[in-house]
């Protein structure tokens, strides 16, 4: 192995295992190519695992994760599929942003489906969040559907997009371009970090009318 891949893998391994979040003692490292990571071994819960794959994305000269952490919940930690629907309705509707009897709940052998619908892409975003953070979870089916309140032209969906972009200091959004079909957006060009590329897609999904959001803006690092 090439010492520049085995530096970046220690890298991740030590900014994994730095993270007090999460349990990473079965979580292991690996390297597909010079700039993908492979993420392997178990996880207690399905926020370790989501938690690890953003850690690992945090380390410079990480431009992409492939993810195949499974999911082995400590028996402490086991809960009932009916226990897990339960604890979710109770905090959807503690979450004054979601509007919890429109979204449905089904959890079969600790993967949970979602469906339903939502007003806005962000609110998704929020009930998602929510079951990834819920302990005994080991996996989501998002099928909720995006029914915007507001009826919002592809153009104008697009102009609002750009603009928050450029009022956007940590983004530099000189290397994107915005292209929305049908109220989904698709965000495609370069940007130098990981947190460019999270910010960016977060400006889409906060925009009115946005029903889905498509990122494909490449990391390219301007060192």
């Amino acid at each position: 192995m090439e010492t520049l891949q085995k530096e970046l893998i220690d890298d991740v391994k030590d900014h994994i295992a730095w993270d007090n979040r999460i349990n990473s003692d079965n979580i292991q490292v690996d390297m597909a190519n010079d700039h993908t990571v492979i993420l392997k071994g178990s996880a207690p819960s399905l926020y370790d695992k989501v938690t690890a794959e953003f850690d690992a994305y945090s380390v410079p000269g990480v431009n992409e994760i492939i993810n195949q952490i499974e999911i082995a919940p400590l028996e402490v930690e086991s809960l009932s599929d009916n226990e897990i629907k339960t604890a979710l309705q109770t905090i959807f509707q503690w979450d004054a942003r979601l509007t919890p009897a429109d979204i449905h709940i089904e959890v079969n052998d600790g993967v949970v489906k979602l469906t339903g619908s939502v007003g806005a892409y962000w609110e998704k975003n929020i009930a998602v969040n929510h079951t990834h953070n819920m302990a005994g979870v080991k996996g989501i089916v998002d099928h909720m559907t995006v029914v915007p309140t507001l009826d919002v032209l592809d153009e104008d969906i697009a102009n609002d997009i750009r603009r928050a972009l450029q009022r956007k200091r940590i983004i530099e959004n000189d290397n994107i371009t915005v292209e929305t079909v049908n109220n989904i957006v698709t965000l495609r060009g370069q940007v130098p970090t990981v947190m460019a590329k999270q910010k960016a897609e977060e400006v889409a999904a906060h925009t009115k009318g946005v029903k889905d959001v498509s990122n494909k803006l490449v990391i390219k690092p301007n060192f």
